[in-house]
């Protein structure tokens, strides 16, 4: 046996969570967050087998379900709700789904801030500034809504934001239009994003950073397409990656949809070995969690099927599979992304050391956060 084959081991043996027999599927469950239908579950939703029966790590919460409509009285097309209706329902739905849970789940949400806000005054929360806004106020102004707000998701029971933006202002791009861009400058950028995760993690709230390596420049929308930043993107785009990176404040980074062919000319982004492995982990030196974009977006459901997406998106390097949608369109994709998964791991496609790590990424997370205890024997006992 080779002394790093010895030394593999010896790690595993270290880690309880590595060491206590946790099935395969329940560990590949780990490694997904799911979105639903409902502001209310049951025993028949989706969701309830989702996370009882398949041990999925998370769950993500919208406000409203974008991809169906009500047809109003003057014949505009309006989103009718999906998993937030009010403050008490919110907080009545996070208990109910942490109490299904045999290991508490990561409840993320996109609470941005401004436009992109789940938790927003339609369903009676306060109003949040935009990214932009907050930059255009003194840190310490700054600091006071952003730690406002990271209570607010505490007390309602979500303990993973989507955010901050860390995308460069370009004029007329996608993300900036909507004020979702703290600045056209790094360096503001750096400083604002990480007031941003200081604050959120003061309240025991992990952010994930987006979207690597740059959505900035881009003019394409990703949630209908393959957008191909090639022409526009620029290394300055890394920049507030490498400030939080070297400040040792970023936990958590959510890949984008994009090609960017000087990086990867085969693969976009959010399935790039160049781009999350080479790049992001050896390169910039991360060493925390990588979620993909939502599976669910064009960008990806036009190119792949869902399951190899699924497989790719961990070769690639990322620990965490989004899917926001498949669950209210074809509950069995869930099903067929953790087989696949397993067959990978099984065949040696995808390396089980691979794997492991980002397993011990998530749970080690979920300890940070207060989520799980260290043993497995406390992990697992809630349904043995």
């Amino acid at each position: 046996m080779t002394f790093s084959m010895k030394k593999y081991l010896l790690l595993l043996l270290s880690l309880p969570f590595l060491a206590s027999g946790t099935p395969l599927r329940d560990q590949i469950g780990q490694l997904i967050i799911v979105g639903f239908e409902g502001a209310e579950i049951s025993s028949q939703n989706p969701v309830s087998k989702a996370i009882t029966e398949q041990n999925i790590g998370g769950v993500i919460l919208f406000d409203v379900d974008v991809r169906r409509a009500i047809v109003g009285e003057d014949g505009s097309k309006i989103p009718p709700p999906r998993n937030i209706t009010s403050p008490e329902q919110l907080r009545a739905l996070t208990q109910t789904l942490q109490a299904e849970a045999k290991t508490p789940l990561f409840i993320a949400a996109d609470q941005e801030g401004g436009r992109v806000a789940r938790l927003n005054k339609r369903n009676g929360f306060p109003k949040t500034p935009s990214h932009k806004t907050l930059a255009q106020e003194s840190p310490e102004t700054a600091r006071e809504v952003i730690h406002a707000s990271a209570a607010m998701l505490k007390a309602y029971g979500i303990n993973f934001n989507l955010g901050p933006v860390l995308d460069l202002e370009t004029p007329g791009n996608f993300i900036g239009a909507k004020e979702r861009c703290f600045s056209k400058n790094p360096e503001t950028i750096a400083e604002y994003a990480g007031i941003y995760i200081r604050e959120y993690k003061e309240e025991g709230i992990l952010c994930a950073a987006k979207h690597f390596p740059g959505h900035g420049a881009t003019q394409g929308d990703s949630h209908l397409g393959l957008v191909d930043g090639t022409q526009t993107w620029s290394p300055k785009e890394l920049d507030p990656y490498k400030t939080l990176i070297s400040q040792g404040i970023l936990e958590a980074v959510l890949t984008g949809h994009l090609y960017l062919k000087q990086l990867d000319v085969a693969h976009p982004a959010s399935l790039s070995p160049e781009i999350l492995t080479t790049l992001l982990r050896k390169e910039l030196g991360f060493n925390g969690l990588i979620i993909t974009d939502d599976l669910n977006m064009g960008a990806i459901e036009k190119e792949y099927s869902l399951p190899e997406a699924s497989v790719q998106a961990l070769l690639a390097g990322n620990d965490i599979i989004l899917i926001c949608h498949s669950l209210l369109e074809n509950p069995k994709d869930l099903e067929d992304i953790i087989s696949a998964i397993e067959a990978a791991v099984q065949s040696g496609r995808l390396p089980r050391k691979q794997f492991d790590t980002s397993y011990e990424r998530v749970l080690t997370a979920k300890q940070k956060m207060g989520l799980i205890p260290s043993t497995p024997k406390e992990v697992s006992s809630k349904h043995s």
